[in-house]
């Protein structure tokens, strides 16, 4: 059993050989029993930190010695004694968090990024079970979403874990978004090196992931390209799905069309360089001997708009 030494005027603190603590700190009456003359300077002493609790799974050796020390330097001039064990080995008590606690609270952060979208939601990974020390105080959790534009890939919630008004750790929940929007897809299946047109295109509303809305060819710029590999019915075509070939060599005659709104233009002129189907091409004009710059559309044809 503990025992209790009173000294007259003074303050004497009995160290349990085995102390369970709460929260980030240890205080002296978590290991402790504290007696004095005056009560006051007794709660005074048994509310002091020992500095840091240890984290779950670990424990920290407390020795007499040095606890009086750091004690009588916290309080000078009053006389204080420890007594008891010479060694507390303290641990800590905790509680495991609910991981789909996380799942739920960071799930509502993003469908509150995402409301108003198609979108689907879906968790990537598996969250360990996540064990903190038990505070005074219940847990508090605290959701912030940094990316908060609501596109679709990977997005990040980070969870912070406070005890007793203190950030104890961060948990990172990490979802997979895909989105639900207007796209340009292909009508029927194709085969590798088929020679894409407008026409083989319809704009519908698909899920969309973060590698098709990146990748994703402009209807305008398919025209003419080839596919490269087999792509299935309602497939979103990227760059790496399609080749582009060379339609205009250096010197060719080329006719060039210029548009603004529904007037339309032509001239003939020379390619300065070569160019792929979609890409900028310059081309001196004929009639004027201008250099300008178009979108190659086919061969031999060459396409300015003009606002």
């Amino acid at each position: 059993m503990l025992a209790a030494l009173i000294l007259l005027g003074g303050v004497t603190v009995t160290l349990s050989e085995k102390a369970q603590v709460r929260g980030l700190d240890i205080t002296v009456n978590e290991i402790a029993q504290v007696t004095a003359d005056d009560p006051a300077v007794a709660a005074r002493v048994a509310t002091l930190s020992l500095g840091y609790a240890p984290a779950p799974g670990y424990h920290r050796i407390l020795r007499a010695d040095l606890v009086q020390f750091d004690l009588r330097r916290a309080l000078p001039g009053i006389e204080l004694d420890v007594l008891g064990a010479q060694r507390c080995r303290v641990e800590p008590l905790t509680e495991q968090l609910d991981t789909e606690r996380l799942w739920s609270l960071a799930s509502a952060e993003l469908e509150e990024l995402f409301r108003g979208t198609d979108a689907a939601i879906r968790r990537d990974g598996e969250l360990a079970l996540v064990e903190v020390p038990l505070g005074v105080e219940p847990l508090e959790l605290k959701v912030s979403l940094v990316d908060r534009t609501p596109n679709a890939g990977p997005k990040t919630v980070a969870v912070q874990l406070w005890i007793d008004g203190d950030l104890y750790r961060t948990v990172h929940v990490t979802f997979s978004i895909s989105l639900r929007e207007p796209r340009w897809v292909l009508r029927q299946s194709v085969s590798a090196g088929a020679v894409l047109e407008a026409s083989m295109f319809e704009l519908r509303r698909v899920e969309v992931t973060l590698e098709t809305a990146q990748a994703g060819v402009p209807i305008e710029a398919l025209a003419g390209t080839v596919t490269t590999r087999p792509i299935a019915a309602n497939g979103i075509v990227t760059e790496r799905d399609i080749q582009r070939p060379v339609v205009i060599q250096r010197g060719d005659l080329v006719t060039v069309v210029i548009k603004s709104g529904s007037v339309e233009a032509r001239e003939l002129g020379s390619a300065i360089h070569e160019a792929r189907i979609g890409e900028m091409v310059r081309v001196n004009l004929q009639s004027t001997k201008r250099e300008v710059s178009g979108r190659a559309r086919a061969r031999g044809f060459v396409e300015i708009f003009i606002r």
